[in-house]
């Protein structure tokens, strides 16, 4: 476990273990490295910046909708848990 706060690097076999894993689970929190294209993992991905699932509707608003969700999915997690439970990470 790193204590600066980094992302631990995952190979991606693992990643694609893990998303299969948790494919049809909403609820949790989902690092940068798990992101595959799915609703379920997408509302993950956004529970660990603290934000709701349903913000991905937003890719519904042509063109600005989009950068805005895929902006929120690349960014790093907030540290430690939130609303949605522990860090993955930790």
């Amino acid at each position: 476990m790193e204590t600066d706060g980094t992302e631990q690097g995952v190979n991606l076999n693992d990643a694609i273990q893990s998303c299969f894993r948790s494919c049809a689970s909403f609820s949790g929190r989902a690092p940068r490295s798990a992101f595959w294209s799915s609703p379920a993992v997408g509302a993950r991905r956004l529970h660990d910046s603290d934000r709701s699932g349903w913000w991905q509707l937003l890719i519904l608003v042509p063109f600005i909708g989009w950068i805005i969700v895929l902006i929120w999915f690349v960014l790093r997690g907030t540290l430690g848990g939130n609303r949605f439970g522990p860090d993955p990470l930790a």
